[in-house]
């Protein structure tokens, strides 16, 4: 049977890869927007907020989606640190900085700051757009 470090550590992990894939949807999913964004931007006017609110929607949908896993993760994390045998003294079943729960700090993460990037610049993009 295996031990609760390695059960933890392959749930942290199942996670990690959730986050990855999640991440790379949306980014190839706002890559596309952008491109299409470029093409209609000089004589398309009309398709432009259409494309905002579809980024603005995507970027909203994934952050939930990167923030879960966060929160996730941190419980996981929490549940080790309430359970962790006392002789145990091996490697910490998440990255290198440790087992504590990242709290709040935790969710400022590049994937979750990437995902409000986008929703900032779509509203931003939506703002020029009705003024030009």
């Amino acid at each position: 049977m295996a031990e609760n470090h390695e059960i933890i550590r392959a749930m942290i992990h199942r996670e990690n890869e959730l986050v990855n894939h999640r991440f790379t949807w949306f980014t190839a999913f706002q890559g596309l927007l952008f491109a299409a964004l470029a093409f209609a931007w000089k004589d398309g006017k009309e398709l432009v907020p259409a494309f905002c609110l579809l980024g603005i929607m995507v970027a909203i949908l994934s952050a939930i989606s990167l923030v879960f896993a966060t929160v996730s993760i941190n419980r996981l994390l929490s549940w080790w640190l309430e359970h962790k045998p006392k002789p145990y003294d091996g490697p910490p079943v998440w990255g290198p900085v440790g087992d504590e729960p990242a709290r709040i700090w935790g969710h400022v993460t590049p994937w979750n700051l990437v995902t409000v990037l986008f929703l900032v610049g779509w509203m931003v993009i939506l703002r020029i757009n009705v003024h030009r």
